[in-house]
């Protein structure tokens, strides 16, 4: 179980972590978590929907800038460059977390989820923040007033 968590931290699918209605869900059909495992998965997998939608958005936007006259742009190098950024530094800082993770389940195969949720939480408020900022359109045309 704690692999296929891995994997969904990373931003993809299994069977018992499933994307599912634009965020990970914990698919517990045969009853073989804990209500209380499935609670603190859900947490972990909160932060992990906030990262695989920032992931998103950086692989719609990154590389952007017009190389090529008449070619899709995808945002320009405006996203582009903040699509860099997010890379650079959050998506970094989150995915040395996971391998982090990783590293302390192959040598303790035991590992609680309750070790995992604590790595994970400090990454939550940013990616939250992150997430609601490249998911919301940056600008909202003023209303139209009669002249």
């Amino acid at each position: 179980m704690l692999h296929d968590l891995l994997v969904a931290m990373q931003g993809s699918g299994g069977d018992i972590f499933v994307w599912k209605d634009s965020k990970f869900e914990v698919s517990n059909e045969l009853g073989l978590l804990h209500p209380g495992e499935v609670n603190i998965t859900e947490k972990i997998l909160d932060v992990a929907t906030l990262y695989n939608k920032i992931t998103t958005f950086c692989q719609t936007y990154g590389g952007g800038g017009c190389v090529e006259p008449g070619g899709d742009c995808r945002g320009g190098i405006y996203l582009s460059s903040l699509s860099s950024a997010l890379q650079a530094t959050a998506l970094t800082t989150y995915y040395r977390t996971v391998l982090d993770l990783e590293q302390r389940i192959l040598h303790d195969p035991e590992l609680p989820l309750t070790a995992i949720c604590v790595a994970m939480n400090p990454h939550g408020p940013l990616m939250a923040t992150l997430a609601l900022f490249v998911t919301e359109p940056l600008f909202k045309a003023p209303p139209m007033t009669p002249h």
